[in-house]
Order: C-alpha cells, then sequence, then structure tokens
C-alpha cells in the first residue's frame, strides 16, 4: 500500500480550512496532519509529525508567511502550497514566495460551505503534484542544470527528429511562434526563459497552469523584468516579434490566423487533460494553423497535458523541445511527451533559453 500524502494547512480562515479538510477527507491517497489558524502551533504539531506538503496563507498572525517558508526552508525543506484569494494584491504576494521555495499556488473558492467538484479536483491534483516535487532534493539542487545519465540515454536512443533540420533551414525560415506549456515549477522556469530573451524573438504563447486572477499577476511581474513585452493574453491579441502573451486563468487558449498573422482566442469550454488553460489545447492549435513554422516547448508539470499536442505539432514537421528531467521540478509533462514520441531534443532548462 502506498504511503499517504501528509498535509499540514495553515489558514487564518475557518471556511478555508473547512474546504481544505473536506477535499484531503474524501481522497483515499491524502491524510491531514491538522488544520491551524497558527503557523506557530503548527510547528510544533509539525515536530512530531512532519508533513509531505504545506498548505499556506500568506496572511497569517504571530508570523508572516515569509517568515514562516523561511523558517521551514533552513529546517526541513518541504513543498509549499500558497493558498490564497484571487485579489491583484494577493496574486502578487503569492508569486513573490516562489523565490523562497513555495512550490505553487492555489486560489481559495470564492464560496462558503461547499466547493465545486472541478476547484475539488484542481486543489487535489496541486496537493499530488506538490508531493512528487523534486525541488527539496539536495542532489537536484546540485544538478539543477547538469544532463543525467538518464536524459543521455533517451536522447541517444528514443529522440528523433520528424524532418531534416539544419541552421541553413533555421535561418532561411525563421519561426514564426514559439508555443510553450508548464505546469509545477513553470513560474521559475519560464522566467528563466524569458528574462534572457531579445525583442527579436518571434512571438511566444504560453500555457502556465495556474488559477484564474494570477496570469495577469505573473504577466505583470515578468513584463517588468524582461526585455519583451509580456502581458495576460487578451482576445484577438496579435502575436507579435518581442511580446510573450501569457494564457488566462480558467481559460483555454488558441491560436487562428494565417501566415504573419496569427492571433489568439479564448475558448471556455470543459477541462482537457484535467486542466483550463490546457497546454494539449493550445500545442494542437498550433499544429493546425502554424505548421513547421512553430517551435514547441514542455517544461516542468505533472501529468500527461501537452503530450498529446506536441506529438501534433511533431507530425507536421514542428522543431519540439522538452525540459530534460534534472531541471523539472516534476518531469511529468516532458516525460510523458517524450514516451508519446513528440520530442525533438531534450534539454537541460538553462540550454532551451540559450536555444531560443
Amino acid at each position: 500500500m502506498l504511503e499517504k500524502i501528509k498535509v499540514m494547512v495553515i489558514d487564518n480562515s475557518a471556511v478555508a480550512r473547512k474546504l481544505i479538510r473536506s477535499i484531503i477527507d474524501q481522497d483515499d491517497q491524502m491524510e491531514l496532519v491538522d488544520a491551524s489558524p497558527s503557523p506557530t502551533f503548527a510547528l510544533r504539531v509539525m515536530e512530531n509529525n512532519w508533513p509531505s506538503v504545506i498548505i499556506l496563507d500568506l496572511d497569517l498572525p504571530e508570523m508572516d508567511g515569509f517568515t514562516f517558508i523561511q523558517q521551514v526552508m533552513s529546517t526541513r525543506p518541504t513543498p509549499i502550497l500558497i493558498y490564497s484569494n484571487q485579489a491583484e494584491a494577493g496574486a502578487r504576494l503569492a508569486l513573490e514566495v516562489t523565490n523562497l521555495g513555495a512550490v505553487g499556488v492555489i486560489a481559495k473558492p470564492n464560496v462558503y460551505g461547499e466547493v465545486s467538484d472541478e476547484a475539488a479536483s484542481q486543489i487535489g491534483d496541486a496537493i499530488k503534484e506538490a508531493a512528487c516535487s523534486s525541488r527539496h532534493n539536495n542532489q537536484h539542487k546540485l544538478n539543477a542544470n547538469r544532463p543525467s545519465k538518464f536524459d543521455h540515454a533517451v536522447q541517444a536512443k528514443e529522440v528523433k527528429t520528424a524532418f531534416e533540420f539544419t541552421p541553413e533551414d533555421h535561418q532561411q525560415k525563421p519561426y514564426q511562434l514559439i508555443a510553450i506549456g508548464s505546469s509545477l515549477g513553470g513560474v521559475e522556469a519560464i522566467e528563466n526563459i524569458l528574462i534572457r530573451l531579445p525583442v527579436t524573438t518571434p512571438g511566444i504563447i504560453i500555457v502556465q497552469h495556474m488559477p484564474e486572477g494570477y496570469t495577469g499577476a505573473l504577466a505583470s511581474r515578468l513584463n517588468g523584468i524582461c526585455k519583451i513585452e509580456v502581458r495576460e493574453a487578451q482576445d484577438y491579441d496579435h502575436v507579435v516579434a518581442g511580446r510573450a502573451l501569457i494564457a488566462n486563468g480558467g481559460k483555454h487558449l488558441v491560436v487562428r490566423g494565417a501566415k504573419d498573422n496569427y492571433h489568439v482566442r479564448f475558448s471556455d469550454g470543459e477541462l482537457v487533460s484535467r486542466h483550463r488553460p490546457s497546454v494539449d489545447v493550445l500545442f494542437s492549435s498550433v499544429a493546425g494553423w502554424v505548421g513547421r513554422r512553430a517551435l514547441g516547448v514542455i517544461l516542468t508539470g505533472m501529468g500527461s497535458d501537452g503530450a498529446e499536442g506536441i506529438k501534433n505539432m511533431y507530425d507536421v514537421g514542428c522543431h519540439t523541445i522538452a525540459q530534460n528531467r534534472a531541471s523539472c521540478v516534476v518531469y511529468g509533462m516532458p516525460d510523458e511527451a517524450v514516451k508519446k514520441g513528440g520530442v525533438c531534443q531534450i534539454l537541460a532548462l538553462d540550454d532551451i533559453a540559450a536555444f531560443l
């Protein structure tokens, strides 16, 4: 029998604690260590029963969330999910603490009482993703951007190209669009890539699994530190060089248009690969509308979202890249893409930025 994921919840709101408790209690893969409004009390409980994952509100009595994260990371590094409201200030704070060791963000449902099945499923998935995080493994930290022996083996044995691709081809037929998909650990991975890109970079479209209300804060933060323009996508936004569009949380994003004149459209729709926005939806639309003039990149994240879509891109002649195991927080999405046969190259995160 697999060991259960032990979850500690720290939140000043009794309603929020009740909602998370109900989600954990209904999932036989998880168990609740405690649900407390006090970070000080939580730390005492954790001494005797250390959790696999911590769910943390940043607005706490006695000790702010930043201090708590620093204390946990200096004692026994543990995956932490920020449990935050969707207000702009809350979203900004939640993104800031990813640099301190938090692995992701989950949104507090805007309801009192019962939480929807969709919201419960997404929160449960986020907890399970966090539990699989390799960020807190010391060896992972030391080798974050070094290809592992496994990656070399996969590159030699598994990875192939869908078409003849040469530097001359790259120069004569430049990419018109770069599509990027990521999940857990993707906020930092995307920053690592975008911050290095010049304004001459082809237009970029990004699906990062995040709750509604957070993608705008992410785009704003990146726009302030990158040479290229980064913004949350708007319906009918054009894909132009030097601009990155981030899909809105809660909406699918697709590409439409023709040569040299592509734009994005929103789609509500059902969850695809358990997500909305879905990387599969974006990548598949790029395959259909842009074809081999697009480049696909799949980054860190759990699950299989993006594997089908990047295979579609690969099949029409796109150059496709997966982040390597050693530099991923969770080597789930890239691994599934490789297994699906839709990846031309496996590269460390730093090498992806250099390639682009």
